[in-house]
């Protein structure tokens, strides 16, 4: 259900964000999706991280990143979203879509394209078929971690968890054209499976529905993309 091949990918996502949990000239994970057991030696090692970064130099935001092996494409919106524009207190739709072998990435905000990114390495991101794993909340892969993102606090999975409020997150296995971003982006949207055509490329659907977490029943987080990827809350 996780998947970096031909057709790019589209990560969104609700957000609001009040605050800074990290102090200055450090990141908080959104997203992050790795290959596991698996070091950027491996020709099949793949990475996305999508993060924030907490800093009054123009570095500061948003920020992306593709890996193959040692091969980084990294990208950065500073047109769109500054540092107190991301913790404005207010709930966000966001929107990444990677294309073009992952070389360009486009970011939408509330339904509407914001900015496009194209990496400085400009660096075609080869298919793989390699299964992948990923933390929403905090980064997964503690795998050359420093090298990747710089001003990171611990090179550990759960470190540089995130301080925000999320919701209604979807990870498609394609490109999403603005119009369907922009249509669908502030409602719900119908699982696909291998029986039905409805939205087969929606690999992983979290509505977030389950309550607060303060009970063992509640610690799953049920996928509505139809092919039951349950996440489980840790922590």
């Amino acid at each position: 259900n996780l998947t970096l091949d031909d057709n790019g990918v589209t990560v969104e996502f609700w957000m609001k964000k009040s605050g800074w949990g990290l102090p200055a000239n450090s990141r908080e994970a959104i997203f992050d999706m790795a290959t596991p057991n698996l070091t950027p030696v491996d020709s099949d090692y793949r990475r996305m991280v999508i993060h924030m970064y907490n800093s009054s130099s123009p570095a500061g935001g948003m920020h992306a990143a593709i890996v193959e092996g040692t091969t980084r494409n990294m990208f950065s919106f500073p047109g769109s979203l500054s540092v107190a524009s991301l913790a404005d207190g207010e709930w966000h739709h966001y929107a990444f879509v990677f294309e073009d072998s992952y070389k360009v990435a486009k970011l939408y905000i509330d339904g509407k394209f914001a900015e496009e990114s194209t990496s400085p390495s400009a660096t075609a991101i080869s298919p793989t078929n390699t299964s992948l794993n990923a933390c929403i909340g905090s980064q997964y892969s503690s795998q050359d971690l420093k090298t990747l993102l710089t001003d990171l606090n611990k090179a550990e999975p759960g470190y540089n968890k995130l301080s925000a409020s999320l919701d209604e997150f979807r990870f498609w296995k394609t490109t999403r054209t603005a119009e369907q971003i922009g249509m669908h982006y502030n409602t719900q949207v119908f699982g696909g499976t291998n029986t039905d055509d409805a939205n087969t490329d929606l690999g992983v659907y979290y509505k977030f529905n389950e309550g607060i977490m303060n009970t063992e029943q509640d610690a799953t987080i049920l996928d509505y993309s139809g092919r039951i990827s349950n996440g489980v809350w840790t922590g």
